[in-house]
């Protein structure tokens, strides 16, 4: 969890996003963050710009973009932040990481084909060692055809909060 939601803060964030997913071999493309002023901000237009990512701005009461926020939003509000009972913030915030793993590596998506996050990253990457745990770590259950790949990370143009949207893998 971030400190605070200044701009400073959110560029940060954004640059460290970038760093790892280069390291995952994804070059991140576009972005669509919410309308908050930090994600407004000369700064954080002028971040995306020098690491040549397009920002864009989710339209208000647009239930095609925010409705794939509220989506992703929702379990993380039922089951971690208010499914739980928490002594305190600090252990809320310490839990995070756990519900974060169990989303992205156990948690299989409708949109997904019933895959987890993890699995259709690790098949976008041609990696199945980290889908070993899914019996069907690529689409159709067919193993992963080897280079370069290209492609979206659910099957509709998901590029909201929560999803990757499209990727390109080097």
């Amino acid at each position: 969890m971030l400190a605070n939601e200044k701009k400073e803060t959110a560029c940060g964030f954004l640059l460290r996003a970038v760093e790892w997913f280069s390291t995952q071999r994804i070059v991140v493309e576009r972005i669509l963050p919410d309308n908050r002023s930090a994600y407004r901000s000369h700064l954080h237009r002028q971040t995306c710009a020098e690491m040549g990512i397009r920002h864009s701005r989710t339209r208000p009461h647009r239930q095609r973009t925010n409705g794939k926020a509220e989506r992703f939003i929702q379990p993380l509000n039922q089951r971690w932040a208010y499914g739980a009972i928490y002594v305190s913030r600090a252990e809320r915030t310490g839990a995070l990481s756990s519900w974060l793993r169990f989303c992205n590596h156990y948690r299989s998506h409708a949109f997904l084909n019933r895959q987890t996050s993890a699995s259709r990253l690790a098949w976008l990457l041609g990696n199945n060692i980290l889908a070993s745990h899914n019996e069907a770590s690529s689409p159709g259950g067919q193993g992963a055809p080897p280079g370069r790949r290209s492609g979206l990370l659910g099957q509709q143009g998901v590029d909201g909060p929560g999803h990757l949207g499209r990727v390109r893998l080097h």
